[in-house]
């Protein structure tokens, strides 16, 4: 089940954004999220699925390398009896201070001189539907949940006078939703939501509990993608990271003999005849026998 679709009429479409707002005088930056999870307990059925568009229009500084500075994070669980869902949207200095924990925030902006219209806003809806059969117990039989969130900000840029640099202004919003479905009395959801602008924003930015959720996010994200083994490539390039430390060695250490041996009854494989033509082995087979070398604590 998705969330309904409720659609503000300041959240306009990509086209319409290219079209009427792009402009090197300001800055668009919009996310677009949708998370659906159901589980039907009668028929076994389990769907999760994900939607997430993000842009941004605004100035670039070739001669510097320079961008407007712009941060948005979204963190699921899409779990199917406990989803959480958190999410973060932050523009100009409150990006800054929110992903680095050295920054310092500029000086407050006055709120003086030539005035121009911004715009910044956010769209959620939530939904969480869980069916009871007496059959199934306490617990549900069916829970459906959906995540529907836009983010939409329109910030002019100015001059600031002293230091001929563009100044773009601070925008910060996040939501966090902790859902359960349990027992009747149990199922529910939790929301913590915030929004903010200008030195407000900057101020929730620089909150030690905002920096460190985040940032704890954002590492577990870098740890989870820098575990993810390198897949070996197909053919003799592939075997011969088995065949040149592994298949070599055999006869000269008794541990690795068993361990290989395990191996080839596990895989049901002769590694003779898999280092004798290693040519006609394909990707997919090569991961094979390096997952089962890595579970008997041998590196391919």
């Amino acid at each position: 089940m998705h969330a309904p679709r409720r659609l503000a009429p300041w959240l306009l479409t990509p086209a319409l954004l290219l079209a009427g707002c792009a402009s090197p005088d300001r800055v668009v930056f919009v996310t677009d999220t949708e998370l659906g999870v159901g589980y039907d307990a009668t028929v076994g059925n389990v769907n999760l699925g994900y939607d997430r568009n993000e842009l941004v229009i605004g100035p670039a500084y070739p001669e510097t390398g320079g961008v407007p500075p712009v941060f948005a994070r979204l963190q699921s669980n899409a779990s199917i009896t406990n989803p959480r869902v958190k999410q973060l949207y932050a523009t100009g200095d409150a990006a800054r201070l929110v992903t680095d924990h050295a920054a310092q925030a500029a000086d407050t902006k006055p709120l003086s001189g030539t005035r121009r219209v911004m715009v910044f806003g956010t769209s959620t809806s939530v939904g969480l539907k869980a069916n009871f059969a007496s059959s199934a117990g306490p617990l549900p039989s069916a829970v459906n949940f959906g995540y529907k969130r836009q983010e939409y900000s329109l910030i002019p840029l100015r001059a600031d006078p002293a230091s001929g640099e563009d100044v773009y202004g601070s925008a910060i919003a996040a939501i966090e939703i902790d859902a359960t479905a349990g027992t009747p009395t149990d199922t529910g959801f939790e929301i913590g939501q915030f929004f903010a602008t200008g030195p407000a924003a900057e101020a929730l930015a620089r909150n030690p509990g905002v920096r460190a959720l985040f940032a704890r996010e954002a590492e577990a994200a870098v740890a989870a993608v820098k575990s993810i083994p390198e897949v070996p490539p197909g053919g003799s390039e592939g075997a011969v990271r088995i065949c040149r430390p592994y298949q070599a060695r055999r006869g000269t250490d008794p541990a690795l003999d068993a361990k290989l041996r395990t191996v080839e009854s596990d895989l049901t494989l002769d590694l003779a005849t898999f280092c004798s033509s290693p040519d006609q082995w394909t990707q997919e087979q090569i991961v094979r026998v390096c997952n089962a070398l890595d579970g008997q604590g041998l590196p391919c």
